[in-house]
């Protein structure tokens, strides 16, 4: 399987009635293209700024170690603030109501903070986290 089919399947995977409502924002980000999965080997700093109608760029980083990437993301969000790199990683512990929604491969997450910060708060007013498990909503900063 590519890289390509698998993220197919894993956003599949994520929006289902298993997991509860989906992330109306996700969907639509997905729905529009504006979901970019970059496995060219091209470097973060590379792809700063997103280009324009890209709300989330996919970095696989085949073989890394779970902290290694946390690390990476951790620098990234320091060098870059109007971002938020995110890691997804087969080794992750966090769960989403019980299941784990990781990405079978390690990949960084990149988002354009301010979009990402917005679309969290009015998601939380809604009660869209209400049923989430309280290390997750902790780990993402959603309170």
């Amino acid at each position: 399987m590519n890289l390509s089919d698998s993220l197919y399947k894993w956003i599949l995977k994520i929006s289902s009635a298993e997991l509860g409502p989906a992330c109306p924002y996700a969907l639509k980000s997905w729905t529009d293209k504006e979901v970019i999965l970059v496995d060219d080997g091209k470097t973060i700093p590379d792809l700063i700024p997103l280009n324009p109608g890209i709300s989330v760029c996919i970095v696989p980083r085949l073989g890394i170690d779970y902290y290694d990437l946390v690390m990476i993301c951790d620098y990234y969000n320091e060098i870059f603030p109007e971002y938020i790199f995110l890691n997804t990683h087969p080794e992750e512990k966090l769960r989403l109501r019980g299941k784990k929604t990781v990405w079978e491969y390690p990949a960084v997450i990149i988002q354009n903070k301010k979009e990402l910060l917005e679309a969290r708060s009015h998601l939380y007013k809604i009660g869209f986290y209400k049923n989430w498990d309280k290390d997750l909503l902790d780990d993402l900063g959603i309170t």
